[in-house]
């Protein structure tokens, strides 16, 4: 007779007890769509399904290695409307440099069934994990240099200066960017700034003062 560690014992009872508990499960819920993607610094999961009125939950999983998946959210349709087919989830968890997220939705039964979805995944860009607009020298006198994400290379970027006030001073457009940009600020008054960068996507902003 072939005995087995206890930790294996367990894992056997938790793989046969799964087995047990979804066979024959009946789909209460069909997911007719799922996509993931960045958008505006956030992971943006959408999805649309049908479901019955057996039907109880969406748990949305995430994992860093396409293997270990935890729970994120929980999306519960008791009380909504049959019409509503199309969900929509923003993870704030972004993927660092070029490493990779995965998710994946459970769907779960009243009765406690469930199924997976496909996994979708999402790859991070360098320093778009964190995206920061470097601003030097600061204080500045003359030129100003912005420094933009490395992924916003040879795209259309909008550099703004704003007054203290909120008042829009000056707009530079570069139809191809380079990493840098740079800003006369020779004839600006002493004080207080904020200079605004976009790619129609993304904006990030930093402050700098101005001296004489």
């Amino acid at each position: 007779m072939k005995t087995y560690p206890l930790n294996k014992q367990l894992w056997l009872l938790g793989t046969l007890l799964f087995i047990f508990l979804n066979a024959g499960a009946t789909e209460h819920a069909e997911l007719t769509s799922f996509s993931a993607k960045i958008e505006n610094s956030l992971v943006k999961l959408n999805w649309s399904a049908q479901y019955e009125d057996e039907f109880s939950h969406f748990a949305i999983e995430r994992s860093i290695d396409g293997k270990t998946f935890k729970d994120v959210a929980l999306y519960f349709t008791e009380g909504e409307q049959k019409a509503k087919s199309s969900f929509s989830y923003k993870d704030k968890y972004l993927p660092k440099n070029k490493n990779t997220l995965y998710y994946r939705l459970r769907l779960i039964n009243k009765d406690g069934t469930f199924q997976y979805s496909a996994i979708q995944l999402v790859k991070g860009e360098r320093y778009d994990s964190q995206l920061k607009l470097a601003l030097y020298p600061n204080p500045v006198q003359n030129s100003l240099v912005a420094a933009l994400p490395e992924s916003w290379n040879q795209q259309e970027v909008v550099l703004e200066l704003y007054s203290g006030s909120g008042q829009l001073l000056r707009t530079n457009v570069e139809k191809r960017a380079a990493l840098t940009l740079s800003m006369d600020l020779t004839n600006l008054s002493p004080g207080w700034y904020v200079v605004k960068a976009s790619n129609g996507k993304n904006s990030i902003q930093g402050r700098i003062v101005k001296m004489n």
